[in-house]
């Protein structure tokens, strides 16, 4: 695949074009500079380096104004299984968080008694000396 510059690099990953230079002079992303000041960035290091390609949008063949065909990445194949997965471990969260919340309570409840049951402190003692 041909490199990008930054400029597209950005562009098709939705970085924004400080965060790439930052991070290829700090060595986290890596690229080739060009003679001039730019840098070229292989995009299969993009992906690498954490940032997922987004959808692109390209015209029909057919040539009808207006009709569009997406394509998605590959990470978005199996969206339906991931969001049964997510799902699943929603409901998991939200039952542990209200047995959390019911356990929270019981233990304040019993705070509330043993501090009832503490004995009243005693008066200060009054000094022995007279002067």
């Amino acid at each position: 695949m041909a490199k990008l510059s930054v400029r597209e690099a950005a562009k098709r990953f939705d970085v924004s074009r400080p965060t790439l230079v930052k991070h290829l002079k700090s060595g986290k992303l890596s690229g080739d500079p060009v003679d001039g000041g730019g840098w070229l960035i292989d995009p299969s290091e993009m992906v690498r380096a954490g940032y997922p390609a987004r959808a692109e949008v390209v015209k029909a063949a057919d040539d009808v104004p207006g009709k569009v065909t997406t394509i998605a990445p590959r990470a978005m194949v199996n969206d339906d299984e991931d969001v049964a997965a997510l799902k699943a471990a929603l409901e998991k969260a939200e039952s542990r968080a209200v047995v959390a919340e019911a356990l929270a309570a019981e233990r304040a409840a019993h705070i509330d008694d043993l501090r009832r049951m503490l004995p009243t402190p005693a008066p200060k003692p009054r000094r022995w000396w007279p002067w």
